[in-house]
């Protein structure tokens, strides 16, 4: 509600001072045969402040390359 003779202003109802974006990185072990059941691996998941760490095709890069350093079903 507002008076008859004020302006109508409102804010950003989205407006967030936080938010996390999660990455996650599916390690699989691809089937010998195709009856085999590819939902049997490692999930790795990472997150980080979109406002600080934008996304970007580098920034995709180098937290997979982590991924595969960090991991241990990886190699």
């Amino acid at each position: 509600m507002v008076a008859q003779d004020s302006v109508l202003a409102a804010a950003d109802h989205d407006f967030t001072k936080l938010s996390l974006t999660p990455s996650v990185i599916f390690f699989i072990s691809i089937p010998e045969d195709i009856s085999e059941s590819f939902y049997d691996g490692q999930v790795f998941v990472s997150y980080k402040d979109t406002v600080f760490e934008p996304s970007s095709a580098i920034r995709h890069s180098t937290e997979f390359l982590n991924a595969l350093n960090v991991h241990p079903y990886s190699s």
